[in-house]
């Protein structure tokens, strides 16, 4: 992601970005105007002090970009035939939203049309992508439990291999304001 940022930064000689790469527990930064927080929220168990932090590092504005479901929640079915046992889904938006409400804070959501999921060329990339996405490694009996269970995930269209059932990954933009502006 930040990767991506520092691209369309210089692609649009944009000079007021300040980009972080730390912890967000150990990150020491002063406060900016406008903090940017982008698909980082679904595995912090602390979710609050997280929150309390990017408020208290913003003097107007917050805005975090946030999948409606986890990133991998269209592929957790595949969870269960490999590692034996259901995958924990994470919390995303709507849980997001909630804690945010408990904390006092009141944000506005802006909807981003859905991207379309993933398409695979291949059963072979679909398998080097799901090896990767589902931690297998070295594994060569969960590789081999994927390789069985796969083909019952995937669905053959006139553009690729897609994962059955797969919907468009939506995605909003949770944003408020940090002072009475």
């Amino acid at each position: 992601m930040l990767g991506q940022l520092r691209v369309s930064v210089a692609e649009h000689n944009v000079e007021n970005v300040m980009m972080v790469r730390a912890k967000w527990e150990e990150a020491e930064v002063a406060a900016q105007d406008f903090v940017v927080c982008s698909h980082v929220v679904y595995g912090i168990p602390q979710i609050e002090d997280f929150v309390r932090r990017l408020h208290e590092h913003a003097t107007k504005r917050v805005a975090l970009l946030s999948f409606v479901n986890a990133p991998q929640a269209h592929i957790a079915g595949l969870w269960g035939p490999v590692h034996g046992e259901a995958r924990i889904e994470l919390p995303a938006l709507p849980e997001l939203v909630n804690v945010l409400w408990e904390m006092g804070i009141h944000p506005d959501v802006t909807m981003i049309p859905g991207k379309q999921r993933r398409l695979f060329d291949s059963t072979d990339s679909a398998m080097d992508e799901m090896m990767r996405r589902l931690f297998i490694g070295d594994n060569p009996i969960k590789e081999e439990r994927l390789r069985a269970a796969l083909p019952d995930f995937l669905e053959d269209t006139p553009d690729g291999y897609v994962i059955k059932g797969s919907k468009p990954a939506r995605q909003g933009i949770v944003h408020w304001t940090t002072c009475d502006a």
